[in-house]
């Protein structure tokens, strides 16, 4: 047999049985009783696939005790830590999703027989009818993601708009102090409007019922507009508040704020199932646009009107 084959039935064989197991060491970890019930699913589903590698590879006569499903456990552990259960999920999923989407295209170059391509489009069909909507539910599960509109839109909010008025104010002043101060200011008044808006805008969609049994409610989706965005917006003023001033400052903010909008852009990405790449890249080149128009307007102004302060 060639060897990509057989690497390439080990590799999906670990793969399947490390995330059955890791799903059921996040299910031991997880409170929730309902996110606990989804990961015992996911858990079963996963196991399930990778009993039906292995039927193919033991009549490949292949090894299937191998060591590194332990360590492709530990790094989804480790993943859970840093993002939390539901974008695991999501990025488990989605990687999956795009595996099984490979191995439907190679089967011709592997020469698999006819039930063993059966195998693969079984267990594709089974990530699209139950491991989608299970890793939807997880997101739904989560307090934060389950107001997704309200944490990204505040977040993004905060960050864009706050990035485009401090590096505007850094152009036309030279004083950091004053640019934190404009900065500052900005961001409250962001903060208490988003907030607002949030709050009256899902108190009318409740009421005229636009918004389904679970959906956010006026108070909260007002609290995650606010922290978010008031969140968003410290991240460009932070160099002015340890005092750096003029481009110093400018690039120190467009850097740190593309850094956590790029972040931002792979959540939303993984949560949406779209290109992590094209999102990142349009969110990024709008972004840096508008501080780049409001520089410009700053510098006019700071040379036009001969502001010296």
């Amino acid at each position: 047999m060639e060897r990509d084959k057989i690497d390439f039935l080990k590799r999906m064989y670990i793969i399947e049985t490390s995330h059955s197991l890791a799903a059921r060491e996040m299910m031991r970890l997880e409170s929730d009783a309902d996110t606990k019930r989804v990961l015992g699913r996911i858990a079963k589903i996963e196991m399930r696939h990778a009993r039906l590698w292995k039927r193919v590879m033991g009549r490949e006569n292949i090894d299937t005790s191998m060591s590194k499903i332990g360590l492709e456990v530990s790094k989804i552990i480790v993943l859970r830590r840093i993002l939390g259960v539901a974008l695991t999920i999501k990025t488990i999923e989605r990687g999956e999703r795009e595996l099984y989407t490979r191995a439907v295209n190679v089967r011709k170059r592997f020469a698999f027989y006819g039930w063993e391509s059966k195998i693969i489009e079984r267990i594709r069909d089974d990530e699209e009818r139950y491991m989608e909507p299970l890793a939807r539910q997880v997101v739904r599960y989560n307090r934060i993601l389950s107001n997704i509109k309200e944490v990204i839109l505040g977040m993004n909010d905060g960050l864009v708009e706050t990035l485009a008025a401090v590096v505007g104010f850094a152009a036309a002043l030279q004083k950091p102090e004053l640019v934190l101060v404009g900065g500052i200011i900005v961001a409250v008044s962001g903060t208490l409007s988003m907030s607002v808006g949030a709050y009256l805008s899902t108190e009318y969609e409740r009421g005229m019922r636009v918004r389904r049994d679970g959906g956010s409610k006026p108070r909260s989706s007002a609290l995650y507009m606010g922290i978010f965005y008031i969140l968003g917006a410290l991240v460009p003023i932070f160099p002015f508040a340890i005092g750096l001033s003029g481009y110093a400052g400018v690039i120190t903010a467009v850097v740190l704020t593309s850094i956590v909008l790029s972040v931002v852009s792979v959540i939303i990405a993984l949560i949406s199932d779209i290109s992590i790449t094209r999102r990142v890249a349009k969110t990024l080149l709008l972004s840096i646009s508008a501080a780049a128009i409001t520089i410009a307007l700053g510098t006019y102004a700071r040379y036009a009107l001969h502001l010296v302060i």
